[in-house]
């Protein structure tokens, strides 16, 4: 069957927004960026209006900037949500943009490196309409997005755009035991020519997996962390600096496993037939459909195997403690 992207959902719809919010939902790999840079951006160079494009990760930020053809860069600013952030926290303004285009928005409400998205976040939706086009565009919106039509923010119900994903490049889906897991992989190695790409849920737990495999693999993590970390600092890699690109086609990391954090979940895509399995051992669900995104196809035979780790009770119940903190908080606030 045909697959069908964002452009083709949207059409022409693009030319009749004004001053309102769009919302985007559609998986990843179905064109969400493409549809950004190759039809509106274009549109609006043309009409002579300017775009700034919202990131929440600075790969992501550089991956977007380099699609961006020469003649249309004076047409767009691509910029992080923390840069924006702090900009309004220091002059209370950002300047006009006809569009703005939020990438990732789940950020909003699902960013653990950032304690002030709220500032984007209302800003956008509260203020930015009044006279921009705010398009907020996500693969895992599934809690922000009907937060938002409840509360009355997207006037039309067809500025709604809603994209299945498509993950039949997922060859078979595995439950594993974590004290199960170095077996797996060592039979990976030993049996196989394969990459695997391993997220993993902190920094803790990156340290571990450099016991164990050292140089043998790669091991990344955001550039705040960084000085948290037991690995070496010649060891640890961040931004894009174990993953290359080939040519036009191929982007992949040189040793047989890369090890990182949830930094990597979104705003950097592998395109390696070689990569045939991606590990998570992460909670948030979001961040495990971002994990396995970070995959994108090349042909209907480029497919992969997606191992989830199974949580026991110990460590739920320490989720739970630590949320119930939190909402202990928000009681407090909502009380007083």
């Amino acid at each position: 069957m045909e697959q069908k992207y964002v452009a083709d959902y949207i059409g022409e719809d693009y030319k009749e927004w004004s001053n309102e919010l769009v919302l985007i939902s559609a998986g990843t790999g179905r064109g969400k960026t493409t549809f950004i840079v190759d039809v509106l951006l274009t549109y609006a160079a043309s009409n002579n209006k300017r775009l700034l494009y919202l990131c929440n990760r600075s790969e992501l930020k550089a991956q977007v900037t380099e699609r961006i053809p020469a003649e249309l860069k004076p047409f767009i600013k691509i910029t992080t949500y923390q840069a924006f952030e702090g900009q309004m926290q220091a002059t209370g303004r950002f300047g006009h943009y006809d569009y703005i285009v939020g990438d990732e928005a789940h950020y909003f409400f699902d960013d653990s490196f950032n304690q002030q998205t709220d500032i984007s976040g209302k800003y956008l939706v509260n203020t930015a309409v009044k006279d921009s086009v705010v398009i907020l565009m996500s693969a895992t919106g599934s809690l922000i997005f009907p937060t938002l039509i409840r509360a009355g923010y997207v006037k039309r119900k067809d500025r709604y755009y809603t994209i299945p994903g498509n993950y039949a490049f997922v060859d078979k889906v595995f439950l594993y035991q974590k004290k199960y897991v170095d077996n797996i992989i060592s039979k990976i190695i030993s049996e196989t020519d394969d990459k695997i790409l391993f997220f993993c849920n902190d920094l803790t737990r990156l340290g571990k997996m450099y016991k164990t495999y050292g140089e043998q693999a790669y091991y990344r993590c955001s550039k705040s962390r960084r000085k948290s970390s037991v690995i070496p600092s010649n060891i640890l890699k961040t931004g894009d600096s174990c993953i290359r690109k080939v040519d036009d086609r191929i982007i992949t990391f040189d040793k047989r496993i890369l090890f990182t954090t949830t930094v990597l979940d979104n705003g950097v895509d592998i395109k390696d037939p070689s990569l045939k399995h991606i590990f998570s051992e992460v909670f948030d669900f979001n961040a495990l459909i971002q994990s396995l995104g970070r995959k994108r196809s090349l042909s209907e035979n480029d497919r992969c195997c997606f191992y989830i780790m199974h949580h026991d009770e110990k460590e739920v119940e320490s989720l739970k403690r630590r949320l119930d903190k939190q909402l202990s908080v928000i009681d407090s606030y909502n009380g007083n």
